[in-house]
């Protein structure tokens, strides 16, 4: 009997033992993945590096990418970089509209990099709009095998409804076109693509928009414009375009200083247009009587001066992507640009640039008319 009672005892023990090491079991386990979970969480944050790999996620519609124009020439050499990097104007509005197009077909944005040329787009756009990289995921591999290709806007400049890939089931959509440039890809989506803008920098000495400022920002392009292919800008249009400009906004902004901002490919050049003109780099002492200013920025601060500064921005090669995209980053919206239509370039010329698809349809066109005055067209 005494035997019978000892094997209870042995066996309530042994339950007991087993009870208490399921919960301490539970209880590591749990402990195992909280700090598993944080140690995911911090290892996939997203970092400045250079291209960020985040862990693929699978949002219902699958992914949606594009052949980029890796090679295109992409606006002017930057002013401040020894390697004459050149800013990417042209690979903005692909990516811009990438995202846009992602939005219409409920896909996610990608970007395969197919070579090292993508590298340097990439990190290229994010010196400007780093926010807009962090809405792509970024594989690091050339596009999947399945991918399902489709060829959408043939011609640069001319808009190519992509709702008809709607239907489309593919995980990962494609794209072969070129460029995209057209605002109808992504204008509802303004608001958050100016906050994908770098953030506020000291852009000192180049002035300040606030009560007392009013500043018109001019685009001159004219180094690879003088070609016999594009309108580049030229004196006998913009400085009677400015003249009608600051005419106009003057009684819209009372007694603010009109001062005026001009940025482009040829400092040399922008110096000699008016008189008094500031070079404004860092060294350089300016007065309080100076109206006109030279910026010494690189091509992306330029971008990212608009953004916060450039009250209305005046495009004067009106086939130059870099002057579109200081237009429509500009602090206000408010842009002029000289009608294409009254110009001789070529690529309006051969249809390859629709302007109603490419120029934003709340900026003014202007033009000279047949006496040698601005006119809204």
């Amino acid at each position: 009997m005494l035997h019978g009672k000892l094997v209870q005892v042995i066996v309530l023990l042994l339950l007991v033992l087993f009870l208490l090491n399921d919960q301490l079991e539970g209880r590591y386990q749990w402990g195992r993945r909280f700090r598993t979970n944080r140690i995911i969480s911090f290892l996939t944050e997203k970092t400045s590096s250079d291209i960020m790999h985040s862990t693929p996620k699978h949002p219902p519609k699958g992914y949606l990418s594009s052949k980029l124009a890796s090679s295109a020439r992409l606006g002017w050499k930057s002013k401040s970089s020894k390697k004459h990097e050149r800013i990417t104007a042209n690979h903005i509005f692909e990516l811009v509209s990438i995202y846009g197009i992602s939005k219409t077909l409920h896909r996610k944005p990608a970007i395969f990099i197919e070579d090292s040329k993508y590298h340097s787009l990439v990190n290229g756009v994010r010196k400007v709009m780093p926010g807009l990289l962090n809405e792509f995921q970024i594989f690091d591999r050339p596009v999947f095998p399945e991918a399902k290709n489709e060829l959408i806007s043939q011609k640069c400049c001319v808009f190519d409804n992509p709702s008809k890939l709607e239907n489309i089931t593919s995980k990962y959509l494609h794209l072969t076109g070129h460029f995209y440039q057209s605002w109808r890809y992504f204008d509802q989506h303004l608001s958050e693509i100016k906050s994908f803008v770098k953030p506020l920098l000291d852009f000192s000495p180049l002035p300040e928009s606030d009560e007392n400022n009013f500043i018109t920002c001019i685009h001159i392009r004219r180094t690879d414009f003088v070609d016999g292919q594009h309108h580049s800008s030229n004196v006998t249009f913009f400085k009677p375009a400015l003249e009608f400009i600051q005419s106009r906004e003057r009684e819209r902004n009372g007694r603010k200083n009109m001062l005026t901002v001009l940025m482009g490919d040829d400092p040399n050049f922008e110096a000699n247009i008016y008189e008094n003109t500031v070079i404004a780099d860092k060294r350089t002492e300016i007065k309080n009587a100076a109206e006109y200013f030279v910026s010494k920025n690189s091509p992306d601060n330029d971008l990212a001066f608009s953004r916060y500064h450039c009250d209305t921005v005046l495009i004067t090669a009106p086939s130059s992507t870099f002057g579109w995209w200081l237009g429509y980053l500009s602090k206000r919206q408010n842009v002029y640009y000289q009608d294409i239509r009254s110009t001789n370039d070529v690529n309006y010329k051969k249809g390859e640039l629709n302007p109603d698809d490419f120029f934003v349809p709340r900026w003014t066109s202007i033009k000279l008319d047949e006496n040698g005055t601005i006119v809204v067209v």
